[in-house]
């Protein structure tokens, strides 16, 4: 069954691909949104710089970043092979 999305035709199986692309963007926030409120913690507790924590924000969302592209990246060669 195909339907539409903006113009574009998708298969169920590719609104299944969307939906797990979809849960893991939502995952990826909250994660960084239970980190926040930590931040002053690990401040106090490290004694280290508001500058100097903030690197834990960049890292966790740079792990992410990877983790996303990399399930992407697979996505997007799983869906070639099936459907080209």
């Amino acid at each position: 069954m195909l339907r539409n999305l903006g113009g574009i035709r998708l298969s169920s199986e590719a609104w299944r691909y969307l939906a797990v692309l979809a849960s893991i963007s939502i995952i990826a926030m909250y994660v960084e949104m239970v980190v926040m409120p930590s931040l002053p913690t690990i401040e106090r507790q490290y004694g280290i710089t508001e500058s100097e924590v903030s690197w834990v924000l960049s890292s966790e969302t740079l792990a992410g970043l990877a983790l996303a592209q990399s399930l992407v990246s697979w996505l997007i060669v799983t869906v070639e092979r099936r459907y080209c």
